[in-house]
C-alpha cells in the first residue's frame, strides 16, 4: 500500500524500479496499491490490522 505525498506522482513501475537496488527479489512486492489515505491507530501509527481486515473483505 502506498500513499503518495501531495503533488507527487508515481507508477507501480517507478516504485519497483526504486526498490530494485534496495531489496532482494524475494522481498519485492507482487502488487502495489495506491491509496488516498492509510488507516491509523489512535496513536497515529499505521494500522496493519485494519489493512489486513480490508484485504480479507476484498478476498471474500
Amino acid at each position: 500500500f502506498i500513499k503518495l505525498k501531495s503533488g507527487m506522482s508515481a507508477t507501480s513501475a517507478d516504485i519497483l524500479k526504486h526498490l530494485e537496488p534496495k531489496i532482494s527479489k524475494i522481498e519485492m512486492p507482487s502488487q502495489i496499491e495506491f491509496r488516498d489515505s492509510l488507516p491509523k491507530t489512535m496513536i497515529g501509527k499505521l494500522s496493519k490490522k485494519e489493512l489486513m481486515a480490508e484485504e480479507a473483505r476484498k478476498q471474500a
